[in-house]
Parts: C-alpha cells; sequence; structure tokens
C-alpha cells in the first residue's frame, strides 16, 4: 500500500492527539521545505552548467568576427540567445568616444525594433550612460540594464538591454564571465583594426603617388575602390573578399612607376613602340608585389596584372578571355572605364552621363565583363553619389 500510492506515512485516529497532529503536520511541512530547497540546488546548477555551455558556445562565434562592427552584431546575437530574451527586444551596444552630450556614443550594433521616428538616445537614458560612466560598474535602472565593460586600450564598451525587468542572478552571472572574455577580444579587434586601417592608408597614399605622377585626377583611386567593392557586393560576392577587393583596387597601376616619363606623360597618341613600352607596366605591378604571403597584397598582383585583359581576349599582357580573368581585375576593369569616363582628363572632357552608359553597354562581352556592366548601370546613382563625395 505505501509503495503503491507514494505514502510517506500514516497515523490511526488513536494515536493522533492535538499535540501529535500539530508536530506531524509542521514535520511535514518542513520535510516539503527541504525537498523544495534540494530541487532549487539541482535547478540552479543544471541552468547554471547549461549556460556556461551557451557561453562557451557564444564566446566560440563572435571571436571568429574579425570587423569591429560584425563582431559588436554577433556579440548582441549571442546575448540574446544567452540571456533567452525576445528577439523583439531592443538591444544596443555602444562605444564611448569622449565627446559631451548626444555625441558622446556610437552605435555600433542593434537588434529588435526601432521606432525610427524616436531618437535613440532620449534624457533618460543619456543619464543613465553617463551615470554608469561615472559610477563605472553595471547598473540596472527599471526595465534597462546597462553593462559596463571597460578594457585596456582605454574604451569602454556599453551594453543596454532594454525593456528587461528583471536579470537574475544566474544570467548576470553568466554575462559577467561572457563579457570577462570579449573584453579581451575587443582589445584584439581594435589592435587588427587599427593595424588594417593604416595598411589601407598607406596602400591608398601609394596609389596617391602612381596617379598623381602620370596626371591622373586626385580622387581617382578612391573613387576606383568604392565603385568596386559596390559591384562586389551587389554581385553577390561576400563581404570579405569585397572588403579585400576595395583595399587592393588602388594599386591596378602600381607598374606605371617604372615607365619612362616621356612616355607616360606624353601628351599626345603614343606610337608602336612607346605603346609596347606602356604595355609592360601590368607585368611590372606584378612583379613588384607578386610573393608576398599577405591576402591584400596578393589580390593587388592579380589585379596589376590582369587588369588590362578583356573578356574576348583582346587584351594583354596574357590574352586571358572571359572568365580565365580573375572577378578582382573583371571588377575593376568597369570601374575604371567608368572612371575614365564620367571625369574630366588634362586630355579630354567628361562625357555625359548618357554616352558613359551607352559605351558601357556597347564594350560590354568585348572589353569588360557583361555581368559587371549591368551590375554598375543599374546602381549607377551609388556610383555617382560616390563620385560626388570625392571630386577632383
Amino acid at each position: 500500500m505505501i509503495f503503491k500510492y507514494d505514502i510517506n506515512d500514516y497515523k490511526e485516529k488513536t494515536e493522533l492527539d492535538r499535540k501529535k497532529l500539530f508536530t506531524t503536520t509542521f514535520a511535514a511541512l518542513r520535510a516539503y521545505r527541504d525537498i523544495m530547497t534540494v530541487e532549487e540546488a539541482r535547478h540552479f546548477q543544471a541552468t547554471y552548467r547549461a549556460g556556461l555551455e551557451r557561453v562557451i558556445e557564444a564566446s566560440s562565434h563572435i571571436f571568429k568576427q574579425r570587423n569591429l562592427h560584425d563582431f559588436a552584431d554577433g556579440l548582441l546575437q549571442q546575448v540574446v540567445a544567452l540571456l533567452q530574451l525576445e528577439k523583439s527586444m531592443l538591444v544596443r551596444l555602444r562605444g564611448e568616444s569622449g565627446i559631451s552630450g548626444e555625441q558622446k556614443y556610437e552605435v555600433l550594433a542593434k537588434i529588435g525594433t526601432d521606432d525610427s521616428s524616436e531618437p535613440i538616445f532620449n534624457a533618460q537614458l543619456l543619464e543613465q550612460l553617463n551615470e554608469t560612466c561615472i559610477n563605472r560598474f553595471s547598473h540596472i535602472y527599471g526595465d534597462t540594464y546597462v553593462g559596463y565593460f571597460p578594457n585596456s586600450s582605454g574604451k569602454t564598451s556599453l551594453l543596454i538591454l532594454q525593456g528587461v525587468h528583471n536579470v537574475s542572478e544566474v544570467d548576470a552571472k553568466l554575462l559577467e564571465i561572457f563579457s570577462s572574455g570579449v573584453a579581451i577580444a575587443f582589445d584584439n579587434i581594435l589592435l587588427n583594426q587599427e593595424i588594417a586601417d593604416t595598411q589601407s592608408e598607406l596602400i591608398m597614399r601609394l596609389g596617391d603617388v602612381v596617379e598623381s605622377r602620370s596626371h591622373e585626377a586626385g580622387n581617382h583611386v578612391r573613387r576606383m575602390a568604392k565603385v568596386c567593392h559596390l559591384i562586389a557586393i551587389e554581385s553577390g560576392m561576400d563581404n570579405e573578399q569585397a572588403a579585400v577587393l576595395k583595399q587592393a583596387a588602388p594599386m591596378h597601376d602600381i607598374g606605371k612607376i617604372a615607365t619612362p616619363d616621356a612616355v607616360l606623360l606624353k601628351p599626345g597618341k603614343l606610337d608602336g613602340s612607346e605603346w609596347e613600352i606602356m604595355k609592360q607596366h601590368p607585368q611590372v605591378g606584378f612583379s613588384i608585389l607578386d610573393g608576398s604571403q599577405r591576402q591584400i597584397l596578393r589580390a593587388a598582383a592579380t589585379i596589376a596584372h590582369q587588369h588590362h585583359e578583356k573578356f574576348d581576349g583582346s587584351g594583354y599582357p596574357q590574352g586571358l578571355k572571359g572568365y580565365e580573368i580573375h572577378p578582382f581585375a573583371r571588377i575593376v576593369a568597369v570601374a575604371d572605364v567608368f572612371d575614365a569616363l564620367i571625369q574630366q582628363r588634362c586630355y579630354k572632357p567628361a562625357w555625359p552621363l548618357g554616352e558613359v552608359l551607352e559605351h558601357l553597354e556597347q564594350v560590354g562581352g568585348t572589353h569588360l565583363d557583361p555581368l559587371y556592366v549591368q551590375i554598375l548601370i543599374r546602381h549607377i546613382d551609388k556610383a555617382l553619389e560616390i563620385n560626388a563625395l570625392y571630386p577632383d
């Protein structure tokens, strides 16, 4: 009977007086309390273990991100999963910039709904952010959690979870563990970004030197890089490869650094022997850049070598045809022709937009890759915006 009906004990009426009934009931309640305490401890342990697994999984994912904003996006996605929040909840990560007022905070990433008619920073949120920075520790303000995460580089990251009415003790500890690793990763991301920015600036300035020597327009390489990136992204190229192309494109004519002034700066048409000398610059550029183990310089070597190849095989120096030409070089060729036509040069006026588009249509499939030509034409408004941002 006891085993069948899960009975712990039984009392006969004859042995139950008032005192025994009270002590028996009290003992049963106390036993129930102890059982629930053990159950809560077991549940807490299971939750914490599952949370730690989520922390490890989240950390391994976001640490793969190399770009600052990609890292921030990945961080927010993992925080949403880590704390098991609703995806519709607004989550923001902001970086302190040292400027007073609203401009003090830079939005690195955000997830959730956001009413564009409302300002991102209202007076109450700004007050909460400022107070957190002054006190230098995380805090919950009503339904807003503001996490304070400094790092060794002197930058401070603020994690804002809005609409959070309660952060459990377990979740708070998990967030603390997660963030301790994130702060280190954030330092590394910032350092890598500084190195990448320095490298990009050096490449851009080297491109400027080459273009200025040949009397090209001052912002030619900047427009080229931006338009190449536009075409690459709209063609479906992944972001990392498109970024490599953007950084490598300014070095497409690096080989002209070895072209004699008499040929490079000749105002009129080149004769046969002069043209043969000019046609050497793709091979020279390849020789300068070839052999590097750096991804950007390897891409630049390929672009320098192939950007004068033509889609129908009539280009130089290798006579490559169609898809034998690297996509980077095919995109650079389209951007280079577009910029040469739409901009004024010392030897020609700028072509009207209609004539530029007509010419691109005509040479698509012979000189240029028709796919990339059509992509540029479809997004010509964006290309013109780039030209307006970087005038000569």
